[in-house]
């Protein structure tokens, strides 16, 4: 009985890796790699950790067809971790698809996209993550979907700690100071902090003005359809 028991068990565990996709069989974190993608045009580089040497392939997920073929480069050790590393430079492959780095005996990195604007619903979320941090502003079920909330802390009765006191402004002193974002853990709110996020948005803008205006992204003061990023 327990020997028929533990028999069909190791089938059950057979067919359960002959079910899964070769790459995921195959799967190495030896193979540093970017796991959202590159840009066709742009440069594409994986960081190999170990012994590993000779040729590497761009593969399908599945494992099954080979777009590029390349030789990896020279080992060198990192000053920091002190791991030998090579380089695989893909560089030239600009075939859009999905892909896994494969180098024989390692296995197979993470699957990456190579695509146009491959960056770009990261970047949208990134930039959405502003608005969902903001404080003192309700987030409606329209554009917030899941982390739809009320309006919260609107800071109108706030009271000056002793360690922020001052002569005109002693501890206990009742001022209004709503808006602003979210810090950490808590519901404080600091000048460096709201500095620094009213200035990453401002650079953004500054440096990034042409590509912002022709997204949008769906935020409350939008109206219909949401507003442009920029």
């Amino acid at each position: 009985m327990m020997r028929s028991l533990h028999l069909g068990m190791f089938g059950l565990c057979m067919a359960g890796a002959l079910a899964q996709p070769a790459q995921a069989q195959q799967l190495t974190e030896a193979i540093h790699i970017n796991q959202v993608g590159f840009y066709p045009t742009a440069p594409k580089v994986a960081v190999v950790v170990g012994s590993a040497s000779g040729k590497f392939y761009l593969k399908t997920p599945d494992l099954k067809t080979t777009v590029f073929t390349g030789e990896l480069g020279a080992q060198r050790t990192d000053d920091l971790s002190e791991q030998q590393t090579r380089l695989a430079d893909f560089s030239r492959c600009r075939a859009v698809g999905t892909y896994v780095v494969f180098i024989p005996k390692v296995g197979a990195s993470h699957p990456f996209q190579i695509k146009p604007r491959v960056h770009e619903s990261i970047a949208q979320a990134s930039l959405k993550g502003f608005y969902y941090q903001r404080a003192s502003t309700p987030l409606p079920q329209a554009t917030a979907g899941q982390w739809s909330r009320p309006m919260g802390h609107p800071d109108t009765l706030v009271q000056v700690h002793s360690s922020a006191a001052s002569a005109e402004r002693p501890a206990g002193t009742v001022i209004s100071a709503p808006r602003g974002w979210y810090d950490a853990g808590d519901y404080n709110k600091y000048i460096v902090n709201s500095g620094i996020t009213l200035g990453t948005l401002l650079s953004l803008y500054e440096d990034f003005q042409a590509p912002l205006k022709l997204r949008h992204i769906a935020l409350a003061e939008g109206g219909k359809g949401g507003v442009e990023a920029g």
